[in-house]
């Protein structure tokens, strides 16, 4: 469940469904362009086939390479998360404490504006901790008036271990919130249906070069099926989120 997230999250809020599509969608333009490129004199479907499945290979390789180091990049960043949340309700004498009574500490939730940084530049303190983000403008106030001051992190002064059962129970009550706000609609229109179009479109062009013109066009014809299908079908279903 918890790399089901991670793949959804690295491909932008894609679902299960659009990511096979565009996982399909991908491969067949693939194939497509090698079968064009390879010369006449051989056996163009069959060394297609091949190198299509080479180069698919190659690509999930790398695709999961990718995937791994975004979810330890991604997770780290739960886990912080994980920790500003402690550190957002623990009370403040005892987050002070734990800090230095040397440094400043502003505890929010919100980002930190200006306002909230006012004090802290004006104290004598060199190092401020925060619970939430500095905004651009906050971080701009305390260069020009205060330069010395460093805008830090609260995480990285309160080491507080995240175990990976409390990542997966954050991950998976992440996901079924996710689940529980999206539409039917939503998750069709991420599909994009004008691929099914384009890949008919594709297929019939193959068709007019290669001995099995009528499979190809038993494949477009799929396509264009799918297209007219889902299309109308798509509208209503966002039409009918939006109320």
């Amino acid at each position: 469940m918890e790399r089901a997230y991670f793949k959804q999250k690295m491909s932008g809020g894609k679902g299960a469904v659009s990511r096979a599509v565009d996982a399909v969608f991908l491969r067949a333009i693939l194939f497509a362009l090698l079968y064009l490129l390879l010369p006449k004199s051989t056996n163009r479907l069959a060394v297609a086939i091949l190198l299509g499945i080479a180069l698919c290979i190659v690509l999930q390789l790398i695709a999961n390479a990718r995937l791994k180091r975004f979810i330890a990049r991604e997770s780290l960043s739960i886990k912080n998360e994980i920790r500003r949340e402690r550190l957002l309700i623990m009370p403040y004498d005892e987050l002070r404490a734990l800090i230095g009574e040397d440094k400043a500490l502003i505890q929010k939730a919100e980002p930190i504006t200006p306002n909230d940084l006012l004090e802290t530049i004006k104290s004598p303190a060199t190092v401020c901790y925060a619970t939430a983000d500095y905004t651009p403008q906050a971080k701009t106030l305390a260069q020009r008036l205060n330069p010395s001051l460093k805008l830090l992190d609260v995480c990285e002064a309160v080491d507080i271990q995240i175990s990976d059962s409390e990542l997966s129970h954050y991950i998976k009550s992440k996901m079924l919130l996710k689940k529980q706000q999206r539409r039917i609609g939503a998750r069709l229109s991420a599909i994009g249906t004008w691929k099914f179009l384009l890949l008919g479109a594709l297929i019939t062009t193959l068709s007019f070069f290669t001995r099995y013109a009528v499979y190809y066009r038993l494949l477009a014809s799929a396509a264009f099926i799918a297209f007219a299908v889902l299309s109308p079908y798509r509208r209503s279903l966002i039409n009918s989120s939006k109320m």
